[in-house]
């Protein structure tokens, strides 16, 4: 095995701080890639739920009762927590549960 020998300790402390940048790049980049492919996700939950509104203001509550429960589909507790926390009254579980039973009780009625 070769050991590397410095010639002094300011060449050492480069090499360690080159490495801590490179883990740091790459953490950081990780973490960017991943924060986008949730916010993907959750722009897509938010044009289904979207959809489902638009279905029900247009009477089609066939529709709008299956974009409500795929946008329900979720079981996380934290994840409702944080949509309620950021986001309006339109995106949270209750007001979109009050919608899917009202859907519900206006398709049967018609």
């Amino acid at each position: 095995m070769i050991k590397w020998k410095f010639k002094d300790k300011s060449e050492q402390i480069t090499r360690t701080s080159l490495k801590a940048k490179a883990i740091i790049g790459v953490v950081l980049c990780v973490m960017l890639i991943s924060i986008f492919v949730v916010d993907d996700w959750q722009q897509k939950r938010f044009a289904i739920l979207q959809y489902g509104y638009c279905s029900m203001e247009q009477r089609q509550y066939e529709e709008a009762i299956v974009a409500f429960k795929e946008y329900l589909n979720v079981d996380s507790d934290i994840y409702w927590y944080l949509i309620e926390y950021s986001n309006n009254e339109n995106y949270s579980r209750k007001k979109v549960k009050e919608c899917l039973e009202k859907c519900m009780l206006l398709q049967k009625k018609y």
